[in-house]
């Protein structure tokens, strides 16, 4: 998972914008690409307007105003603008997993079933992070980061618990939600 970023060279992007009815059932119900689990912040692609962006809550963090963090403002729990002008990259990023659904190899129930236990697993990652040292803020990646860099200091059950557990969610969604190019050769 570490600090990756959603771009707009990863995944599919369809240039043509969101996805079909059924697409937009799944994303809606998933937003793992918005919530900082999938990815710890997104780059604004070249010709958008950062300024509209800024007026609807996304605030930008590199030193060039080309990217943001993600979760973004907007995002609670679910995206408050998906149907009001959401950054284009956020429009266009296909993960694997809707990509499959798209292609019909992988059913609407059985890609929200995936969703549904992809996202169980990430909230019980964010409780032993919580745990384990209690960094309650930021994203999944940034709360891993706070507990890897406290390896030296601290050295509990429940901090390899909760780095067990991370790397086991970082499998899944390689599985499931990345492409094996974003995540090293696929198996077999």
């Amino acid at each position: 998972m570490g600090g990756r970023s959603l771009r707009g060279d990863q995944g599919k992007v369809d240039p043509a914008g969101d996805p079909d009815a059924s697409g937009q059932a799944l994303c809606r119900e998933c937003g793992l690409c918005c919530d900082g689990t999938l990815f710890a912040t997104a780059v604004i692609g070249e010709g958008e307007d950062v300024d509209r962006l800024r007026t609807i809550g996304i605030t930008t963090i590199s030193e060039d105003g080309r990217s943001f963090s993600l979760p973004c403002k907007p995002y609670d729990q679910v995206c408050t603008i998906y149907d009001s002008g959401r950054a284009r990259i956020c429009r266009s990023f296909r993960c694997r997993l809707l990509r499959r659904h798209e292609s019909g190899e992988v059913s609407l129930e059985a890609a929200k079933e995936i969703v549904r236990s992809a996202k169980a697993h990430r909230e019980t990652v964010a409780t032993l992070l919580s745990i384990a040292c209690g960094a309650l803020d930021g994203n999944l990646v940034k709360r891993f980061e706070a507990l890897w860099a406290s390896r030296k200091d601290v050295r509990s059950e429940e901090r390899s618990v909760a780095m067990l557990h991370f790397v086991a969610l970082a499998l899944r969604l390689n599985r499931h939600f990345r492409e094996p190019r974003e995540f090293g050769k696929a198996p077999g």
